[in-house]
C-alpha cells in the first residue's frame, strides 16, 4: 500500500439542517421558476404534502412567499393553492457602474424589475467618491415604498477580485479600490453588499433570466467601450483563482496592433470595442451615441458604416472561434452593441469562427444575442444579492453578514 485514507464519519443532519434545506429548495423554485401550485412543489421537491404545507407556511410567515386562494379548474378534488415569491415585499438593489454612466434598479424576489433609472454621473470623469454620492442620492428615490431590501449587488466595469478589490478598471481609470469602502458611502440599507465584474454578472443574469433555456455551458460576451467575458458551467461562474477569468477583451490578437487602454498592444478590444467601430467608420464622436449612429447608418445601407461593421464582425468571429476552442460552450451570448453586429453581419462572424474552429467539421456553439440587453449586469447583480437569502431563508437580518464579495455560484 502507498498510504492510507481515513474517512471521517459524516454527521447526521439535524432538524434545523433539514428545515433550512427545505426552505431553501422551495424558495429557490419560486424565485427561479415562478408561481407554483402546492401540488407541483410536492412533486418537484420530493417532499411530502405536509412538509410542503409547513414550509410554505413558514415562508409566508417570513414574508418571503404568498398564497392565492385556490380556484377550481373543473376537475375532481380540492384545487391546489398557488404559491408565489413575495416580489413586492422583498427586493434587491442592482447597480451597474460603467465608464460613462451608472444605473440602479429595484428587482423583486422572483425576478420582476420594479424600477430602473440612469444616474446623472460619468464615473470615469467623476471618480469613485462622486459616483458613490450620485448613486446614494438616486437610491433614496428608487427605494421609496420598498420596506424590505435583502441586499445590494454592484456590477463594475473592471477587474474585481474575490476580496472585492477593483484591481484595475482600464476604461474607468480606477485602480486599487476597495469596493466595500466605496459602497459604504451610499449603501441604502444595512444589508449585505455584493460585488462583481459586469461581464460575470451579465452572464449570471442571462443564465437566470435570459437565454439559458436549459443550457449548462455558456459564455457571455459584454461589449461597450471595453470588452469582457464570463463562462458558466453547470450553474457555476468560472472566475479563476483571482477572480479575473474572462478578460477576453485583453486577449492579444495582433501584436503589432493598436495601443489598448490596459497598456498592451493589439488587444481584441481595440478591434471590436465601440471605439474601434467608430474609428473604422471614420467618426470622431467616441461615445455610445456615436456607436449607435454607425449601427443605424449600417441598417440604412451606408457603405462606410457597413464596411466598419463587417471589419468588426470579422474580428469578432476570429475571437469567438478561439473562445470556442478554449471553453467549448453550448452557447455564446453576445451582449452590448455586439448583439447588433451579430444581427447585421452574422455570415462574416460565422465564416471567421469556422476558419479557426478546431476540430474541423464539428458543429460549433450557438451564437445568440443577449435576451436582457442593457439590463443583463443589473439583473445579475440583483441575483447575486438574492443568493444568500435563497441559501438560508430563515436567517434573520441581524444574523446576516454585513458585506460579501462575488462568489462562484450562478
Amino acid at each position: 500500500m502507498f498510504g492510507s485514507t481515513t474517512i471521517a464519519p459524516t454527521s447526521t443532519p439535524t432538524t434545523t439542517d433539514l428545515r433550512r434545506t427545505n426552505l431553501s429548495a422551495v424558495l429557490r423554485l419560486l424565485h427561479e421558476g415562478g408561481p407554483q401550485r402546492r401540488a407541483d412543489l410536492t412533486d418537484t421537491t420530493g417532499l411530502n404534502r405536509s412538509t410542503v404545507l409547513s414550509v410554505v407556511d413558514e415562508l409566508s410567515e417570513l414574508g418571503l412567499a404568498t398564497e392565492t386562494t385556490p380556484v377550481s379548474d373543473g376537475t375532481r378534488g380540492r384545487p391546489s393553492a398557488v404559491v408565489s415569491a413575495n416580489s413586492d415585499g422583498v427586493v434587491a438593489i442592482g447597480v451597474e457602474v460603467a465608464v460613462d454612466r451608472a444605473r440602479i434598479a429595484v428587482i423583486g424576489l422572483g425576478g420582476a424589475m420594479h424600477r430602473s433609472i440612469d444616474i446623472d454621473v460619468n464615473p470615469a470623469k467623476a471618480g469613485p467618491s462622486e459616483t458613490a454620492r450620485a448613486i446614494g442620492e438616486a437610491s433614496v428615490g428608487v427605494l421609496a415604498g420598498r420596506p424590505t431590501v435583502i441586499g445590494v449587488g454592484i456590477a463594475v466595469h473592471g477587474m474585481v477580485d474575490h476580496q472585492g478589490q477593483l484591481t484595475v478598471g482600464p476604461n474607468l481609470g480606477w485602480s486599487s479600490l476597495d469596493l466595500g469602502d466605496a459602497a459604504s458611502e451610499w449603501q441604502p440599507a444595512d444589508v449585505p453588499t455584493f460585488f462583481g465584474n459586469d461581464a460575470a454578472l451579465g452572464a449570471r443574469g442571462e443564465y437566470r433570466r435570459g437565454v439559458r433555456r436549459e443550457r449548462t455551458q455558456l459564455f457571455y460576451l459584454s461589449a461597450e467601450r471595453g470588452i469582457g467575458g464570463a463562462a458558466i458551467t453547470d450553474g457555476a461562474s468560472q472566475l479563476g483563482i483571482s477572480g479575473f477569468a474572462g478578460e477576453v477583451g485583453h486577449m492579444v490578437v495582433d501584436r503589432g496592433g493598436r495601443r489598448c487602454a490596459c497598456g498592451s498592444l493589439g488587444c481584441w478590444e481595440t478591434e471590436i470595442g465601440e471605439s474601434a467601430l467608430l474609428r473604422k467608420s471614420g467618426r470622431r464622436t467616441n461615445n455610445r451615441a456615436g456607436a449607435a449612429g454607425v449601427l443605424s447608418a449600417a441598417r440604412e445601407g451606408d457603405r462606410r458604416a457597413l464596411t466598419a461593421v463587417a471589419d468588426v464582425a470579422g474580428w469578432l468571429g476570429f475571437g469567438l472561434g478561439n473562445i470556442a476552442n478554449i471553453t467549448d460552450p453550448e452557447m455564446i451570448i453576445c451582449g452590448g452593441y455586439l448583439a447588433d453586429v451579430l444581427a447585421l453581419d452574422r455570415p462574416t462572424i460565422e465564416k471567421e469562427m469556422t476558419a479557426v474552429r478546431v476540430p474541423r467539421g464539428l458543429p460549433g456553439p450557438d451564437v445568440v444575442p443577449s435576451a436582457l440587453g442593457a439590463d443583463a449586469a443589473l439583473v445579475g447583480a440583483a441575483e447575486l444579492a438574492f443568493e444568500h437569502l435563497l441559501a438560508d431563508p430563515a436567517r434573520t437580518g441581524d444574523d446576516r453578514p454585513k458585506s460579501h464579495r462575488e462568489a462562484g455560484a450562478a
